[in-house]
């Protein structure tokens, strides 16, 4: 049963005629009777009758129609409050201010930016990488709107990095190791953690922590811990190091060059995790809740 079979039905219902009805709604008489005998099949009853007047509803044929003004009428009801909440949004202005980790802002940051402002034109976005610590830092103190990090709240908490702010996990997903096709690792179908550790090792001034003391697998190798993703990237490539983070991420990021680039999957059971976070004693602005629907998209 579908809401064209309905409005025609009560269009006909109204115009007691087919053929009128054809020419004020502009669809041909063989493509509504094929749809008025359709309903009637999946209703199981004759709904019209003819006499001398024309179309006549029959008892069954009265109370589906009462039915379907009733539909058709919550379905104008909906794309109403759709338009009305679509028009709020579109409306939407002000400033918004989005920390973020190196590893989001050069793989997915960029699509959301573009996807967020063709429809929030007037909202005045700054997106800042920083490290999770600063991150949580700045939300704490009330600094910007959100925070976009890779962490699980089990890493956090460990940490005890949740004073003062909340957390929600957005996406989680199998951690990978990166590496160069030139790698030695690169031949690897998996690999482990601790065999992954004794690899030179790129991270962010966060992951340094969490793979020293969250994992007991021993000392990592950490060739270079920075916040620059450009020139970790480039040491992977060129097949000097390696990193961790999701398949998705890395494959967004524009540093690699993609057909250099292999992707390991890590034994371990261990995920990737990408959350948001804000102010403990405030709500979210529309701003940042539109912001949010945009960056989920593209997760």
């Amino acid at each position: 049963m579908r809401l064209k079979q309905l409005y025609y039905l009560v269009e006909v219902y109204k115009n007691k005629s087919i053929s009128l009805t054809s020419k004020l709604i502009y669809v041909s008489q063989p493509t509504i009777s094929e749809a008025l005998k359709s309903l009637e099949n999946e209703v199981g009853a004759n709904l019209f009758y003819r006499d001398a007047q024309g179309l006549k509803l029959t008892k069954i044929g009265e109370e589906t129609v009462q039915y379907a003004e009733q539909i058709l009428s919550l379905c104008e009801k909906i794309k109403g409050n759709a338009l009305e909440q679509k028009s709020k949004v579109n409306s939407l202005s002000g400033k918004l201010l989005v920390y973020t980790v190196p590893t989001i802002s050069h793989s997915i940051i960029p699509e959301v930016i573009n996807s967020f402002s063709e429809v929030h034109a007037n909202i005045s976005i700054k997106i800042i990488e920083e490290s999770i610590q600063n991150i949580i830092n700045n939300i704490q103190k009330g600094l910007g709107d959100i925070g976009l990090i890779t962490s699980t709240k089990l890493l956090l908490c460990k940490h005890n990095l949740l004073e003062g702010v909340r957390y929600e996990q957005l996406s989680k997903s199998k951690l990978y190791v990166y590496a160069s096709k030139n790698s030695p690792i690169s031949k690897n179908k998996t690999i482990t953690f601790k065999e992954a550790l004794k690899c030179p090792i790129v991270v962010s001034d966060f992951y340094e922590d969490g793979l020293d003391d969250q994992y007991d697998y021993g000392e990592p190798n950490i060739v270079l811990k920075s916040n620059n993703m450009e020139t970790g990237f480039k040491l992977i490539s060129e097949g000097r190091a390696i990193g961790f983070a999701s398949h998705y991420v890395v494959s967004k990021s524009p540093f690699f060059i993609k057909d250099h680039v292999t992707y390991i999957p890590i034994r371990d059971d261990m995920d990737y995790a990408v959350g948001y976070i804000w102010k403990n004693d405030s709500t979210i602005t529309p701003q940042a809740q539109e912001f949010l629907k945009s960056f989920k998209s593209f997760l």
